[in-house]
């Protein structure tokens, strides 16, 4: 059986993320943002700003976010969603 605790996860250096910023009106625009960085990039392929699900629960709306990613052309699609 193979030990997956000892695997090494893919890291990306921070040189090569290019910033996004975006505008995230609600918490289902955010899960809709994040589902896609998901799918298209991986989970190890993507950063963003921390506690934004916290500012919803608060009670605050249209909060800006910068998500770094390492492919820059998924900043287009991003902002359409």
């Amino acid at each position: 059986m193979q030990n997956l605790r000892r695997s090494v996860a893919h890291r990306v250096d921070k040189e090569e993320l290019s910033p996004c910023q975006l505008n995230i009106r609600d918490k289902d625009h955010f899960y809709a943002v994040v589902h896609y960085l998901n799918r298209t990039l991986g989970r190890q392929g993507w950063r963003a700003q921390k506690n934004t699900l916290k500012k919803f629960k608060q009670g605050r709306s249209n909060i800006k976010r910068i998500f770094w990613l390492t492919d820059p052309s998924v900043s287009v699609m991003l902002k359409l969603l």
